[in-house]
């Protein structure tokens, strides 16, 4: 995504970092902050049991490297998102433990 931004030489172009997928795929926090962070615009945050198992749970209690991302983003300005797909989860973690988990969290 980082060379097709780069490349593009568009201005206003932008990414939506959506930290669960680049550690599916493999990529470190600082890996994809490294790349996406000249053209990032929003940041997306969850968390899941592992990368099979992308049922939401209650930010920090799973797999995904939340507070590896959080500083890896450091100095981002832009809206940082709690993503909880529960539409598509019926049995994720109820939603108002998991936004108190993330405002915790984002105050950290």
């Amino acid at each position: 995504m980082a060379a097709v931004l780069a490349e593009s030489g568009a201005s206003g172009v932008g990414a939506i970092w959506d930290a669960m997928h680049t550690w599916r795929a493999g990529e470190t926090p600082a890996e994809a902050a490294e790349a996406l962070l000249p053209w990032l615009r929003e940041l997306q945050l969850k968390d899941a049991a592992s990368a099979t198992d992308r049922r939401p749970m209650v930010p920090g209690t799973g797999t995904v490297p939340i507070k590896e991302t959080l500083a890896a983003a450091k100095g981002f300005t832009g809206p940082i998102v709690l993503e909880h797909e529960t539409k598509w989860y019926a049995d994720a973690a109820p939603f108002e433990e998991s936004l108190a988990a993330f405002v915790n969290l984002m105050r950290q």
